[in-house]
Parts: C-alpha cells; sequence; structure tokens
C-alpha cells in the first residue's frame, strides 16, 4: 500500500471519489493489480518463512487488501480481496504459534514474529478484523482473528506499566520464539501499542472480546500518559511519531465515544501543533529513531501526512485517507 501499485491505485480512487466521476487511470490501476494478484498471493501458500515485505501492510499483500476493501464494490477486486482474506486466514492457522508468519532475517535483524501494524501480524488483524466489521468474510476469517489476536494477547507485558508489545520476538533455528528486543514504550503507529492497540481493540470487537478491548485501551492509555520523553515519539510525523499516535487516538475515541481519549487527542494535538518549525521549507521536520533530522513533504514521514491529520482534529471526517494506514 505505502509502497508500490495499489498506494497509487488508492489515490487515484480518492480522487475519482472527490471528483464524483469516473476516472479511467483507475479502472486501469484496477485491472493492473487483478493481474498481478495470483502471482502476488502463490508465494503465501503454506507456512514457509517469507521475506515481510510478502504480506506486510507496507509493501505486501495486506496493503493491498486494504485497497481493495474500499473497492469491494467491483466484482473483479471484491473476488481478489476475497482471495487475499483467504491467504492470510490460512497462514495465520498454518502451523502452531503463529509460524506462518515467521520473517526470514534482513541485515539489521534477525529471522522473527514481527508484531507492529506497519510490518507485522497486527498489520493482517487489523485487515481481517476491519473486514469483518464492513461485512466482508471468507472461512476462517474469524478463527484467524483468535489466532492472530491470542498471539499478541499472549506476549503483552503483565507488569505495572500496563499493557506493552515487544517490536518482534526473534527465532531460533527451530523457529521457536527465543527473544525479543524488550517491550517497546511507544504508542507509535509503526510499532508500539499505538497501531496494536488499534488492532487489538477492532479484533476484541469482532469477537466480542471484552478483555481484548479493554487491554488495547490500557495499552494506549498508559502509554500516552508517560513523559513525553519516556514515550519515545520525537517526530511529528504519521509512521513513528505524534501525527499517528493521535490518529489512532482519535479513531479509537470516535470507535468508543472515550471522553479521556478525546481529551488526550486534544493534548497530542497541541503537540503536534506546537512541532511547527519555520526553518523547515515545509513546516516540519522529520526525526528519525537514530536522531537524524530530515524535511520530508511526504505522507509516512513527511508534512503531508501532519497536515491530514489536523484536518482531522476536530472535524468529522469520513474521508477514508487513514485507511492507507489501516486506520479507517
Amino acid at each position: 500500500m505505502l509502497d508500490g501499485l495499489a498506494g497509487v491505485a488508492f489515490c487515484a480512487a480518492r480522487l475519482a471519489t472527490a471528483a464524483a466521476r469516473p476516472l479511467p487511470l483507475l479502472e486501469r490501476l484496477d485491472a493492473m493489480l487483478v493481474d498481478a494478484g495470483p502471482g502476488l498471493l502463490a508465494p503465501l501458500a503454506g507456512a514457509e518463512p517469507l521475506p515481510g515485505g510478502s504480506w506486510d501492510h507496507m509493501a505486501g499483500v495486506t496493503g493491498l487488501g486494504a485497497y481493495l476493501l474500499g473497492r469491494r464494490e467491483r466484482e473483479q477486486t471484491r473476488a481478489l480481496l476475497a482471495s487475499v482474506l483467504d491467504a492470510l486466514a490460512a497462514r495465520a492457522q498454518a502451523a502452531p504459534d503463529l509460524s506462518g508468519y515467521r520473517a526470514l532475517p534482513e541485515a539489521e535483524r534477525p529471522a522473527r514474529i514481527d508484531a507492529g501494524l506497519s510490518h507485522g501480524v497486527a498489520g493482517p488483524l487489523a485487515l481481517l478484523a476491519l473486514a469483518a466489521r464492513e461485512g466482508i468474510e471468507v472461512a476462517g476469517q474469524r478463527e484467524a482473528v483468535a489466532e492472530l489476536g491470542g498471539w499478541l494477547v499472549a506476549r503483552a507485558s503483565a507488569d505495572a506499566a500496563g499493557p506493552r508489545w515487544p517490536s518482534w520476538l526473534a527465532l531460533a533455528d527451530d523457529g521457536v520464539c527465543a527473544e525479543q528486543p524488550g517491550l517497546d514504550p511507544r504508542p507509535a503507529w509503526c510499532y508500539g501499542s499505538g497501531g496494536i492497540a488499534w488492532a487489538l481493540w477492532n479484533a476484541g470487537d469482532c469477537l466480542q472480546e471484552a478483555g481484548w478491548r479493554a487491554a488495547a485501551l490500557d495499552g494506549l492509555e498508559r502509554a500516552l500518559d508517560l513523559d513525553p520523553a519516556e514515550r519515545r515519539l520525537p517526530s511529528p510525523t504519521l509512521c513513528h511519531g505524534v501525527a499517528g499516535t493521535l490518529q489512532i487516538t482519535m479513531r479509537l475515541a470516535q470507535r468508543t465515544g472515550s471522553a479521556e481519549l478525546w481529551a488526550r487527542a486534544d493534548a497530542l494535538a497541541g503537540e503536534l501543533l506546537a512541532a511547527f518549525d519555520a526553518s523547515s521549507p515545509y513546516g516540519i521536520r522529520d526525526i528519525d529513531p537514530n536522531g537524524a533530522t530530515a524535511d520530508r513533504p511526504g505522507l509516512l514521514t513527511g508534512a503531508a501526512g501532519v497536515v491530514l491529520t489536523l484536518c482531522t482534529v476536530g472535524s468529522s471526517d469520513a474521508s477514508g485517507w487513514d485507511r492507507v494506514l489501516l486506520l479507517s
């Protein structure tokens, strides 16, 4: 979705909706995605480890599914959506302990199971739960929600700081979870209790698991209550910064009607406005997790995402722009 043809199609779909007329480009993009679908889904058969980009939200079929969910009124794209849901559900149930979602080692990360919304199992979980909410279901979908959600619940911390999750769990040679890099205190969209809370709350809503919904809200609220330095959200942007956390908080406040979450969203909006930097050509300067700064205009790590989030504050925004983040 965020790195490929589905993202281009998503933008075209938003333009067609805004113009209230057909867009030939969108029809061509849909046809290209339908043609490419079988090849994208073929590697997901079975339970062998894959590059995370095969199935995740950022570059894999979960992101494709997020786009297709918004195009479900068309027969061909709805059929491809069903195939995506089938593949993700089958992976969740293909082997014990979610080993169907093992990611191959990369330069800086070992063989692992990622937990976050952008690259990990929270992404397929959110898609499967949101699709069920919108009346799109395939065989085994709710069982897959139970597997994925149960895995996240089992990996949450149980200390006084409230539920927190690791970014990933490293795997031993036999595929068993061997170690984790420490609990991630960030309530970010990409990793940590922000994106996971959103996915887990929707999974709990799908299965009527009140305990999951409570754990999701508890994890997010406690992370938001940390001092800003402990929260580890140095950037104002969507991916790993304040804007993404604000968008999640607003969406969960809408889902739950929680006055406490709305108050926290107001505080985050204040933090985001305070990040305006007149010395940046875009008014916003992204700060990478390693502390490096950059002036970026784009959606995920740049000014465009911050502007869209601020446009959502105090509005009844129903444009669905944040489906690109799996947040609607």
